[in-house]
C-alpha cells in the first residue's frame, strides 16, 4: 500500500530524520528509517547469492581478500600515509602520518579525479575504501596504489587554493566544528532542501 506523510512544518518532519554527526564513518543523515538499506537492495543481494551459490561466494571472497591484502601491504610501505588499524577483512582505512603536512581529505578528492570513490571518515580524519568484487575482478590493487601515490604527490605539490572548494575542504571544516549540534543542524537543512521542489 502507498502511504504519504504530510507535516505541518519542517520542525515536525525533523523527527522522522536520522542524523549522526559524530560517527567515525562521517556525517550520516537520512530522511527515513530504511536509510541506505532499502528492501530492493536486500532482495537483489539475496538473488545474487542464490545465483552464485556457496562455491561462487567463497571464490568471490578469496578474490576480494587477495586484492585487499595487496592494497594493505602497499599502503604499509607508502610514505606519508598509514593504515588506520590492521584490517581483518576487505575494508581499508588510510590516514596521514602527519595531518599537518598532508590533508587526507584532499588526497580523497585527488583520488576522485582518478575515478575512485572513497568515503571520508572523521575522528581521526581518514579515507575508507571497501574492496568489492568488481575491484577484485579488475585486479585493481596495483592501480589503486599507483593512484594513491600520485594523489599524495598531487596534494603535496598543488598550488595554494586548489582544493579550497572540494568535498575535503567542506568535510574537514565540518569535522573541526566542536559544537556537533551545529553540524546536525546543517545535515537537517541538507535533507530539508531535498524535499523542496
Amino acid at each position: 500500500p502507498n502511504r504519504r506523510h504530510m507535516y505541518k512544518g519542517k520542525d515536525l518532519r525533523h523527527h522522522q530524520y536520522f542524523v549522526a554527526s559524530d560517527w567515525p564513518g562521517g556525517i550520516y543523515a537520512t530522511p527515513a528509517l530504511a536509510g541506505s538499506r532499502p528492501g530492493a537492495l536486500i532482495a537483489g543481494t539475496w538473488a545474487v547469492m542464490m545465483h552464485m551459490g556457496m562455491s561462487g561466494y567463497k571464490q568471490c571472497a578469496k578474490d576480494i581478500m587477495r586484492t585487499a591484502t595487496h592494497i594493505i601491504n602497499g599502503v604499509e610501505k607508502m610514505e606519508g600515509v598509514r593504515l588506520m588499524g590492521r584490517p581483518d577483512a576487505f575494508v581499508v582505512c588510510v590516514g596521514a602520518d602527519d595531518p599537518d603536512k598532508l590533508n587526507i581529505f584532499n588526497v580523497g578528492d585527488a583520488m576522485s579525479e582518478r575515478g575512485w570513490r572513497l568515503s571520508l571518515m572523521q575522528f581521526p580524519s581518514c579515507l575508507h575504501f571497501c574492496v568489492t568484487y568488481l575491484a577484485a575482478r579488475q585486479d585493481a590493487g596495483p592501480r589503486f596504489l599507483a593512484d594513491l601515490e600520485a594523489s599524495i604527490h598531487c596534494v603535496r605539490t598543488a598550488p595554494k587554493g586548489k582544493f579550497k572548494d572540494s568535498k575535503g575542504a567542506i568535510y574537514g571544516m565540518a569535522a573541526s566544528i566542536p559544537d556537533r549540534t551545529m553540524v546536525d543542524g546543517m545535515a537537517l537543512t541538507y535533507i530539508d532542501a531535498q524535499y523542496y521542489a
